[in-house]
């Protein structure tokens, strides 16, 4: 029941990334892994599980994956837009 709410979830924030419903969509995600994470701090996982351990390792995998590509492109794009700034090491002028 909350993995396949969690997975459906997911599902649709791939597949609608340029929805104005973004922003509910990653709401719903952080609160579908916010009652399971309750729900195996609780040990209620166990008992009203429909999904195995594995399984649901795996999906959250996937999600983590799916966030940090996201990020890295958000930053890639962001790098290219940017001017590159470095710091140098501040010298004294001699004489």
């Amino acid at each position: 029941m909350l993995h396949t709410r969690l997975e459906e979830t997911h599902l649709q924030v791939v597949r609608r990334a340029t929805s104005t419903d973004l922003t509910h969509d990653l709401d719903c995600i952080l609160d579908a892994l916010d009652q399971l994470h309750n729900m195996i701090t609780d040990d209620g996982m166990s008992r009203q599980a429909d999904i195995s351990d594995r399984e649901t390792i795996s999906l959250l995998r996937d999600v983590i994956y799916t966030a940090q590509e996201t990020i890295n492109e958000i930053e890639a794009r962001q790098v290219t837009q940017m001017p590159i700034l470095q710091l140098v090491e501040h010298q004294e002028k001699i004489g």
